[in-house]
């Protein structure tokens, strides 16, 4: 009975489009996220933020190696020459990869991959915050250099039952562009499997992932993983407003194959387990558009809770977190500006569990919501435009953070601890962050400056390092 919905005829549609934050090796024009928040903002339509797949047609050209009324094949080739100077030293990069993407009847599929050799350097994660490897000049090389490599890349068939994906790649789920508070692009790319379902105005998302437990490459000490099992709901209730929820389970070193279902609520399939093997985060969401160009959302997450009405009070167990913010985008003549304010207010042993490097809410040492972590108080401004080829994005941001237990993911804590909290205690520090990314893409070739400064900092526990300056030049085909 199910075979006939599977094998439903239907045009294949390309997977989510790949995501990635301001700080990695990049292409052009503004980041993927922020430009689909900048179409959300302006579009007169009923939206929702499980992000469609990239526009071939904004995309790189690239060679069509096959191509048909119903099915196509396309390479772009690229190659670039970086310049960064983490933790100070000056670092010189070159990286060679490409693009690959096609599609065939219900078939379609992307694919990301470089290679990068840099410098040696003294820091032993690179500048987007994974693993690299080291070279040093004797018997087995005659150069010191490091070098690293990453692909991420997303396979999609479209049967009667909606979209289902397998690949590696970033999530990104909710109207929040700097704070999500559930899943974040900001994280690092996580082996998984989704299925994408719409009904009338009603869109559900199945996530599985694998996460690692502490690090990637030659620098994980844990060969032990999590499983991320997550449930994404969105009605697309009016042009103006659209409402989100979002359910995970994070299971230490074990599966729940029944989690896959989309009507099984993981909070619930949550409390039939061992509460040290597992955790589980609940938030809703809302989005208004009250004018064109204009949004205003808030997400509230739910970690965990001793009963419901006594969520707000001090004890260490009452945990939550919420997310304001609001966009202004604009058309002026052929140039797309916009600026986007959010607030996050994140309560303590959020994203921490009871036993350490087991369930926490990470993946190679980033939180998987919001990258300020638990115990913490955040303000970003950021600034942005596209015109003709030039590219800007500008940002400003405060952290204010907590010192004290609980303010740190890897901080844990027994399950019948009866200890309160209080958020922001301990000395507390301040993180001030200014960034400017100016980039200019034409024809084939794209170039680009990333200038920031650290006005104070705090621990946050982000394994990225600072690059103050950085300068880019990168062809593509």
């Amino acid at each position: 009975m199910l075979l006939p919905l599977l094998m439903g005829l239907g045009a294949a549609t390309l997977p989510d489009q790949r995501l990635d934050d301001s700080r990695t090796l990049r292409t052009r024009g503004l980041p993927p996220l922020l430009k689909a928040m900048h179409e959300a903002a302006r579009a007169d339509a009923k939206i929702g933020y499980i992000l469609p797949g990239p526009d071939s047609a904004s995309s790189v050209g690239g060679w069509e190696l096959l191509g048909g009324s119903d099915s196509s094949l396309i390479a772009s080739p690229r190659i670039g020459l970086e310049s960064r100077n983490p933790h100070g030293e000056h670092q010189l990069a070159l990286d060679v990869g490409g693009q690959l993407r096609g599609r065939a009847e219900r078939l379609a599929f992307w694919v990301e991959a470089r290679m990068v050799t840099a410098q040696s350097s003294d820091s032993r994660i690179s500048w987007d915050g994974q693993y690299q490897e080291f070279q040093e000049e004797g018997a087995n090389s005659r150069l010191d250099y490091t070098s690293f490599s990453r692909w991420e890349g997303k396979l999609a068939f479209e049967s009667g039952l909606g979209r289902i994906g397998l690949g590696r790649a970033r999530q990104h789920w909710g109207p929040s562009y700097s704070y999500p508070l559930v899943l974040g692009a900001a994280t690092p790319p996580m082996p998984l499997f989704d299925w994408t379902t719409t009904w009338r105005d009603l869109r559900v998302r199945v996530l599985w992932a694998d996460l690692s437990i502490d690090g990637a490459g030659t620098f994980r000490q844990n060969s032990r993983s999590r499983s991320l099992y997550g449930h994404r709901y969105e009605w697309l209730a009016a042009d103006w407003l659209t409402l989100g929820a979002s359910e995970l389970l994070i299971l230490h070193d074990r599966q729940e194959p029944a989690a896959l279902l989309p009507f099984a609520p993981l909070f619930m399939e949550k409390g039939q387990g061992l509460e040290n093997d597992n955790n589980g985060e609940l938030s809703f969401d809302v989005d208004v558009r009250p004018l064109e160009g204009w949004r205003v959302y808030g997400e509230f997450l739910v970690d965990d809770v001793s009963e419901p009405t006594s969520l707000f009070n001090d004890l260490w167990k009452n945990r939550w977190a919420l997310t304001v913010g609001t966009q202004a985008a604009f058309k002026v003549h052929q140039a797309d500006l916009g600026a986007i304010l959010e607030w996050s207010r994140v309560e303590p042993w959020v994203y921490a569990h009871y036993e350490p490097n087991t369930a926490q809410a990470t993946h190679q040492g980033f939180i998987l919501g919001n990258p300020s972590g638990p115990n913490s108080l955040s303000v970003k401004a950021t600034t942005y435009g596209a015109w003709s080829g030039f590219h800007l994005e500008s940002s400003l941001e405060w952290v204010w953070k907590g010192t004290d237990p609980g303010s740190r993911w890897t901080d844990a804590q027994a399950d019948n601890n009866v200890s309160q909290k209080t958020f922001l205690a301990g000395t507390g520090d301040l993180a001030c962050r200014g960034e400017l990314h100016l980039g200019y893409s034409h024809a084939y070739g794209s170039i680009w400056l990333d200038l920031a400064k650290v006005f104070a900092s705090a621990d946050l526990q982000r394994v990225r390092p600072s690059a103050p300056i950085a300068a880019r030049l990168e062809l593509a085909y």
